[in-house]
């Protein structure tokens, strides 16, 4: 009995810690989220609706990242599925903004792959990056 009445609230306790951890993480999610939408308003100089959109969009994807990570998934299978995914992304992205404002969007991500390959070269790491489809 008295195992049992110490377990209960160490169980709780755990409880607990978990969902606080789960709530940080969403919490920096949705923040760093936050902070990126803001930069491409700014960058890309996007209306509110095209920001709610995005947003949403951008919500979407981050739910489908998720779930398949969870998914018991052959890693070619993830591969593939990721690719396909973040293929109808960019295909959304590009119906929500104007011509120009894509043109700018795909020079800045072309800028941040290149970054990242120049500092993985520099710290001697291997960076593979996928293939772009439209």
């Amino acid at each position: 009995m008295k195992k049992q009445n110490i377990l209960s609230p160490f169980f709780i306790a755990c409880l607990m810690l978990g969902t606080l951890i789960a709530s940080g993480q969403a919490i920096s999610r949705d923040s760093s989220r936050a902070v990126g939408m803001k930069n491409m308003q700014l960058l890309l100089k996007l209306t509110d609706q095209q920001v709610k959109e995005i947003t949403e969009l951008t919500i979407t994807q981050e739910k489908k990242v998720d779930q398949m990570k969870k998914a018991p998934m052959m890693p070619e299978m993830r591969k593939q599925q990721m690719e396909n995914d973040y293929s109808a992304y960019r295909k959304a992205i590009r119906k929500i903004l104007t011509k120009e404002q894509w043109e700018q969007y795909e020079q800045i991500q072309a800028q941040r792959r290149s970054k990242l390959v120049e500092e993985g070269t520099k710290n001697k790491v291997k960076v593979q990056l996928g293939r772009i489809k439209e």
